[in-house]
């Protein structure tokens, strides 16, 4: 990175850029309007073909904050975000993708929080918007790890062993400090799929100094997902660069003594990450990644040696057994995913005697609903925010929307996806102030107390 003159620029946005028209002067407007006035916006061209080339120009017309550059050839999302890293010039470095858009403060609120806790990395929630239905939900860390968080002060040492299970891996929600991303040599790697789950995860560990907004403060990043253009939709291109990028974690921690007491939060992370790639990938592309997870990625990933110690989570074994012996089919994959519930939650869930609803029907909820038939745990009704899904009958039961639940036949929501508990939470206490929220998914892969997942 270029050196920077004191206090001369307060953050850098980095702005990768392809073929982004339809989104991308929502994006550049959130950042020309931010609180924060000493901020460079750098955008980097990856060989657009559409107007997004001229509408860059349009803006650093406008603002001379705005600089652009243009790569000769088409590198993709991460080496596009490492152009862009080595121009920058400010105390902090802020990340966001071409179709998403920050809060007006958002900046400003990170660099204070930042500067005034000498942080090396600031985390704030977000907000996922759907860009088919229009919905959107308020998205953060666990409640659970958010109260440590912040009883805390920043990350202590003992909670820091669950950051790769629990902070997401995007870089779009975290303030980085330049000189922690220069001296780290932590760079995005070349991929054409998943090419920030490295650096995010790896930049995590060596930082000094990792600090949270809070669950008071708003949601500052607007994700938009379900639209053609983002990398996630790219894993036909490279079926394998999942794997790629969780052994170059595995070669980072294995070269680093100091880094080696988070391998087992890395090895739950590993089947998280299959899960989510699964999910993510169809057709041929998840074949070809089942495939070679089976026949040679566990092997160099450290896993065929057989550990009880090796996971922290309860079902790591289960899961890591099934991967070994099945062969790929949609029964094997919906195998797997369940597996992560296992019998000591139903366990827990009967003893507790609540009337229960399954909030999320989603990969993750339809995997709960295949256990939930396994132990015959009999649920009250399900939920789904997605209009596209309301209305569909699941055994039983008609999937409905929170705002149609009879809410007097409910005690509890056991809600999947940990990360949208904060969005969720707010809804249902508006409704029933005394309804709970059981995050099932920190009690089985976190290995979290049951009574500490209940909210």
């Amino acid at each position: 990175m270029m050196k920077r003159s004191k206090n001369q620029i307060d953050v850098s946005v980095v702005v990768p850029v392809y073929n982004a028209k339809k989104y991308l002067r929502q994006c550049l407007e959130s950042l020309l309007q931010q609180s924060l006035d000493r901020i460079e916006i750098i955008c980097v061209n990856d060989c657009s073909t559409d107007s997004s080339l001229r509408i860059l120009n349009e803006f650093q017309k406008r603002d001379v904050r705005v600089k652009i550059i243009k790569n000769e050839t088409n590198k993709g999302g991460g080496e596009s975000r490492n152009i862009g890293m080595q121009q920058a010039k400010g105390e902090y470095l802020a990340f966001v993708d071409s179709d998403d858009f920050f809060a007006k403060d958002m900046l400003l609120l990170m660099y204070e929080k930042a500067v005034s806790e000498d942080a090396d990395i600031v985390v704030c929630d977000y907000v996922m918007y759907d860009d088919q239905t229009g919905k959107h939900f308020e998205c953060g860390v666990p409640l659970w790890f958010a109260d440590r968080w912040e009883n805390d002060g920043c990350l202590s040492d003992l909670n820091k062993l669950y950051v790769l299970n629990t902070v997401v891996h995007v870089p779009w929600n975290k303030l980085y400090r330049c000189s922690l991303v220069e001296q780290s040599k932590i760079k995005f790697q070349d991929l054409k799929y998943m090419d920030d789950t490295y650096f995010c995860s790896m930049i995590l560990l060596v930082a000094n100094k990792i600090v949270y907004m809070g669950k008071k403060i708003p949601a500052l990043v607007n994700y938009r997902f379900n639209i053609n253009s983002q990398s996630s939709n790219q894993g036909e291109r490279d079926p394998i660069a999942p794997y790629k990028a969780l052994f170059a974690i595995k070669i980072f921690l294995m070269k680093r003594p100091e880094l080696h007491k988070y391998l087992r939060s890395f090895f739950d992370y590993i089947l998280f990450y299959f899960m989510l790639s699964l999910g993510q990938l169809h057709g041929e592309s998840q074949k070809v990644f089942y495939d070679f997870v089976k026949k040679k990625g566990l092997k160099e990933l450290g896993l065929v040696t057989n550990s009880n110690s090796r996971f922290r989570s309860k079902s790591g074994n289960q899961q890591l057994a099934l991967l070994g012996k099945s062969s790929y089919s949609q029964e094997s994959i919906h195998r797997y995913m369940a597996a992560e519930y296992t019998h000591d939650l139903f366990v827990e869930l009967q003893n507790c005697g609540y009337r229960c609803a399954l909030w999320g029907f989603g990969k993750y909820g339809k995997a709960f609903w295949d256990k939930c038939i396994e132990f015959c745990y009999d649920l009250q009704a399900i939920v789904d925010e997605s209009p596209l899904k309301q209305g569909v009958q699941i055994g039983n039961y008609e999937i409905q929307s929170f705002m149609t639940l009879n809410v007097d036949n409910i005690d509890a929501i056991i809600v999947t996806n940990p990360n949208f508990v904060k969005g969720i939470i707010r809804q249902v206490k508006h409704r029933k102030k005394d309804l709970r929220i059981i995050d099932v998914n920190s009690y089985c892969r976190c290995n979290i107390p049951f009574s500490e997942c209940v909210y």
